[in-house]
């Protein structure tokens, strides 16, 4: 739910190899894995890039970058770029 930006440490490239390391151990010991989107937690590379991608308060002011759940689902900048890191 927080790795988006190991998954995607740069916008468009693309690292599963830790994630599949993990399944594959998991697996070997009979276990499974329920995996959740990576959204919670927007990376840095989207923040400095399009910073709309944050939550404003309720005076208008964005938020720190860094928190977990810190998104703005109404921002395109954020539904796009969740768009594909869930395709």
């Amino acid at each position: 739910e927080f790795a988006w930006s190991k998954i995607e440490p740069r916008e468009g490239e693309y690292n599963f190899d830790w994630l599949d390391e993990a399944i594959s151990i998991l697996s070997s010991k009979g276990m499974r894995a329920i995996i959740g989107t990576p959204t919670a937690a927007p990376p840095p590379w989207i923040v400095k890039a399009h910073p709309d991608v944050l939550q404003v308060d309720g005076y208008g002011r964005r938020k720190a970058e860094g928190i977990r759940k810190n998104y703005c689902a109404n921002s395109p900048n954020y539904v796009e770029r969740s768009k594909r890191i869930t395709e």
